[in-house]
């Protein structure tokens, strides 16, 4: 007995050290381009959806004694300059996601 519970406590051990589980080989993702046809579908929906969101903010700040209450957001400038950063930033993280190999949900 005081020898299976020692063989499990190594083992325990040896999985924690090395990952949890046995060695598995994965084949290399494959390679495509950052602006390929998908990935330019999904920033030129999601610009499209910010501009979008402009407009109708803009005409929202239109009636008499509305403001927004982003204090970032309280002039048309300061509102079209934080949705383009927005989108800058976003493609940003997306380009360098994809660069280092993380652009990909593993379930």
């Amino acid at each position: 007995m005081k020898f299976i519970i020692a063989m499990g406590i190594r083992l325990i051990s040896a999985f924690a050290c090395a990952g949890g589980g046995p060695a598995v080989i994965e084949d290399p993702p494959e390679f495509h381009r950052f602006l390929d046809r998908k990935n330019v579908a999904i920033h030129t929906l999601s610009m499209t959806m910010m501009e979008a969101d402009v407009l109708t903010s803009l005409r929202a700040l239109q009636a008499p004694g509305t403001r927004d209450a982003n204090p970032m957001a309280q002039s048309q400038a300061a509102l079209i300059t934080l949705k383009i950063g927005g989108a800058a930033a976003g493609l940003g993280i997306a380009y360098a996601m994809h660069r280092t190999g993380h652009h990909k949900a593993k379930g």
